[in-house]
C-alpha cells in the first residue's frame, strides 16, 4: 500500500524534472549541464526551477560584470582628470633657460 502512495509522487517528480529540463533546453539550447555553476544547482535544490535559477545567476553575473566595468571606467576617468590637472614636471616649464653663472662657476671647479 505504501508503494502505491509514493509511486505517483516519484512519477510526478520525474515528470516535473523532465518538464523543467525541456523548458531550460528551449530557453538555453547551447548551455551544457557542465556549464551550469554550483549556485544554480543549489537554488534548484531549494525548489527553484532550473530556468529561473539559471536566469537569476546570469543576471547576477551581468550585474557583477557591469559593476566591474563601471569601477574600471571611473578609475580611467579619474586618471585622465589627474593627468589633465597635473602640474607636469616640476623641473622645467618647457622653456630653455640660459646658464646660471653661479652654478657654472660652482660646477667648473
Amino acid at each position: 500500500m505504501e508503494e502505491m502512495r509514493t509511486a505517483p509522487r516519484d512519477g510526478d517528480r520525474e515528470e516535473k524534472m523532465r518538464r523543467e529540463v525541456r523548458e531550460f533546453v528551449q530557453a538555453y539550447p547551447d548551455v551544457k549541464p557542465a556549464d551550469i555553476d554550483a549556485a544554480v544547482w543549489q537554488a534548484v535544490g531549494r525548489g527553484e526551477t532550473l530556468t529561473a535559477a539559471y536566469r537569476t545567476r546570469q543576471a547576477q553575473r551581468l550585474q557583477e560584470e557591469n559593476d566591474r566595468l563601471r569601477r574600471q571606467l571611473e578609475a580611467e576617468e579619474q586618471n585622465r582628470e589627474n593627468r589633465r590637472t597635473s602640474l607636469g614636471s616640476q623641473r622645467s616649464s618647457g622653456e630653455e633657460r640660459g646658464h646660471d653663472p653661479f652654478l657654472d662657476a660652482f660646477l667648473s671647479d
